[in-house]
């Protein structure tokens, strides 16, 4: 099965979109800037606008019988700006391959660039819950093809043996919790992560990276326990797993890079 869209296509000058934000109090963390949170929030908001203008959003998806999935996202950070910071955030989409799309980004504050970020997504059928091809020439929008970013979302993987994994907190899933197609936000998973970490260990680090695999869907009452892989983890490079309870599989993998 094809995803089929309409032959009208967007102007190749349009395909990169800019949209302007703020460190605002809903997206600092309590050192007052820009916080991991926050900054996964604006890219999740800024690649569903672009969608939608470009003819491949949510309800427009959903006529043709189909959802996106955001399979992978790797993000690099050079700087977090303080509260009140005037954000500019550019994103356009890469040519799909086969069944997965790519969507790139840009963060800016003020003339400096702070943070980009790569991301696959995924197409699903909305009743058999599988992949659909997605073809370059049945696109309703020109893909940029230069000045690409230099890397792709990571591929992670996680120690088979359960004693390397030491648990770091449980949650169970509540309807603030779900999206628009019905399961946890992927924002959700980051925030458990985070959540899972001690207090005291945020002030001693700075996040230069962030990476997370989607592995499978997670519904309302779910109830999903985070462990730390520590047989992967360095001191720089933090690994966790979120494993949803009585199926014993995956539900997302997140590394964190620090200095």
């Amino acid at each position: 099965m094809e995803i089929e869209f309409e032959t009208l296509k967007v102007k190749m000058s349009e395909a990169i979109f800019k949209k302007d934000y703020e460190v605002n109090t809903f997206t600092t963390n309590p050192a007052k800037r820009l916080g991991v949170l926050g900054l996964v929030g604006i890219l999740q908001d800024i690649a569903a606008i672009h969608a939608e203008k470009m003819g491949f959003g949510y309800d427009q998806m959903l006529e043709r019988g189909s959802f996106w999935v955001l399979a992978r996202q790797s993000i690099r950070i050079s700087h977090w700006p303080e509260l009140f910071s005037p954000l500019e955030v550019r994103t356009w989409s890469r040519e799909p391959k086969g069944f997965n799309a790519y969507r790139e980004f840009e963060i800016l504050s003020g003339d400096q660039k702070i943070a980009d970020c790569t991301t696959t997504w995924v197409a699903l059928d909305v009743e058999k819950r599988r992949p659909v091809e997605i073809r370059r020439d049945n696109l309703p929008f020109f893909p940029r093809t230069e000045s690409l970013l230099d890397y792709e979302a990571k591929k992670l993987m996680i120690s088979r043996e359960v004693s390397d994994l030491e648990i770091r907190g449980s949650f169970a899933t509540r309807n603030s919790d779900l999206d628009l197609n019905g399961h946890v936000n992927n924002t959700k998973f980051s925030q458990w992560v985070i959540d899972s970490i001690p207090f005291a260990r945020h002030t001693e680090f700075k996040v230069v990276g962030y990476h997370i695999n989607f592995l499978s869907e997670v519904k309302l009452d779910d109830e999903v326990s985070v462990f730390k892989d520590l047989k992967s983890s360095t001191d720089n490079n933090h690994l966790f797993v979120g494993l949803l309870k009585n199926k014993e599989k995956p539900a997302f993998i997140v590394e964190i890079e620090t200095e």
